[in-house]
C-alpha cells in the first residue's frame, strides 16, 4: 500500500481512551518467520492464517511451539520472535 488513511478522533469514538491487552488490535504486520529477527512492533496476538505449527519465543524469553494450528485460529499470544525453525504455519500475522 502507498498511502494509509487515518480514521480521524470524530469517526473513532474509542480515540481518547488509552489501550489495554485486552482492547481489540489495532494494526496487523505480516510475519516471516525467522530464528533471528524481533518482531517491531511485539506482538499482542498472532493470527494463523494457514494451518500448522507455530515456534514462537515468548515476551519472557521462554520458546514455546503450538502444533496443529487450524487456518484461521487467533492466539492470545505476545511474542517477540516466530522462529522459521519448526514453524510451519502460513500467512502469520502479527496483531498490535
Amino acid at each position: 500500500a502507498t498511502s494509509v488513511e487515518r480514521v480521524s478522533a470524530m469517526q473513532d469514538k474509542s480515540a481518547n481512551y488509552s489501550p489495554v491487552l485486552n482492547d481489540p488490535a489495532t494494526s496487523a504486520a505480516a510475519v516471516t518467520p525467522s530464528d533471528t529477527e524481533i518482531l517491531s512492533p511485539l506482538s499482542r496476538m498472532i493470527y494463523v492464517g494457514g494451518a500448522g505449527d507455530l515456534s514462537v519465543v515468548m515476551l519472557d524469553g521462554s520458546s514455546a511451539v503450538f502444533k496443529a494450528i487450524p487456518a484461521g485460529t487467533t492466539l492470545r499470544i505476545r511474542v517477540s520472535k516466530v522462529l522459521s525453525t519448526g514453524t510451519s504455519a502460513t500467512a502469520i500475522l502479527a496483531l498490535s
